[in-house]
């Protein structure tokens, strides 16, 4: 079984962020959840999964369009947005774990630590 792997600095963005969205969620700023939710998948698949870089930038780019759309229709709020993205989420480390199985890319080996 893989160990997953998370540094002091790791824990210090961990951390930061934690403080970052209680923050703005005291602040009653809207879009409080969002540092939590990006940095949280960061952590997903950087440190869990190893998902390839072209992975992660198709699910950040969705993550935009996702997120714009619902503040466009006026329902800014994470439950819509997490749910909405979550089939995104488990393509990006589907195909992550299918090639790692098939023996292609997306590998520990071919992920460069970020």
């Amino acid at each position: 079984m893989r160990r997953v792997h998370i540094s002091l600095t790791d824990w210090f963005v961990i951390w930061s962020t934690l403080g970052l969205t209680t923050a703005l969620d005291r602040l009653a700023f809207p879009g409080w959840w969002l540092p939590a939710m990006v940095v949280g998948h960061f952590f997903l698949f950087c440190n869990v999964f190893k998902v390839p870089r072209r992975l992660e930038l198709a699910w950040a780019g969705v993550f935009v369009l996702n997120t714009g759309l619902w503040l466009a229709a006026g329902r800014f709020d994470w439950r819509p947005v997490l749910l909405t993205q979550l089939p995104f989420t488990l393509a990006a480390i589907g195909l992550t774990l299918a090639a790692r199985h098939r023996g292609g890319t997306g590998g520990p080996a071919e992920k460069p630590e970020h």
